[in-house]
């Protein structure tokens, strides 16, 4: 009987222990599963993260490219507008180049028809038949009459006479010649010319009015 009785009590002991097993065993159990589903919660949300991440280091590439890209083509323009401005400044020098050679060969022109006009001017003044008389032959009436008022220029009016009129001969006969004329030497010739005219004009002038103040 006593026998039976201890035996019972070992039974419900061990019956206990292995409620107590099983419900730490079930607690183990429960906890290992809320520590996965945590586990789980942060695997999620690293992947969230890591997506995010992806996708913010995908468009920070695009951009960095798109950047690039501009920087490239910046750089390009750059280069173009460059060659382009230096392309223009070129032109640039070149019309004003060109302006220039128009403006000496209009000064050229404009010097030799002043020229012209002044021999008709005296000529036509002093010759009837002037009209029939070569430019050189209406010309040379002016040199010749230059020369007595300054004698000593003789040999320069005759060298200046001789370049004058070469020139416009070449000028109005010769195609192209205008592009093949050194008109800066042309307008130093004219103007030479001019002005030995005007001092021989104003001398001639005042010994006119001389000669007339006395004859009074």
């Amino acid at each position: 009987m006593e026998a039976e009785t201890t035996r019972q009590a070992e039974l419900v002991a061990f019956s206990n222990r292995l409620a107590e097993e099983e419900r730490r065993l079930v607690a183990e159990a429960d906890a290992l599963k809320a520590g996965r589903e945590s586990v789980k919660g942060e695997w999620v949300k690293l992947e969230m993260e890591k997506s995010r991440h992806d996708l913010h280091v995908s468009t920070t590439k695009q951009r960095y490219a798109d950047c690039q890209r501009a920087i490239d083509t910046a750089k390009d323009d750059r280069d173009v507008a460059i060659k382009n401005a230096d392309y223009l400044g070129y032109e640039l020098d070149q019309e004003i180049k060109r302006t220039n050679e128009l403006m000496m060969k209009l000064d050229s022109y404009a010097a030799y028809c002043d020229t012209e006009h002044c021999i008709e001017t005296f000529v036509g003044k002093r010759i009837h038949d002037h009209l029939k008389m070569s430019r050189l032959e209406q010309c040379r009436v002016v040199v010749e009459k230059m020369k007595k008022v300054n004698p000593k220029d003789a040999t320069s009016l005759e060298q200046d006479l001789n370049e004058f009129f070469r020139t416009r001969n070449f000028l109005c006969h010769e195609p192209g010649a205008v592009d093949m004329t050194d008109h800066l030497s042309s307008i130093s010739v004219a103007s030479r010319f001019n002005v030995a005219w005007k001092f021989w004009r104003n001398r001639a002038i005042t010994s006119f009015v001389g000669r007339t103040i006395l004859a009074c």
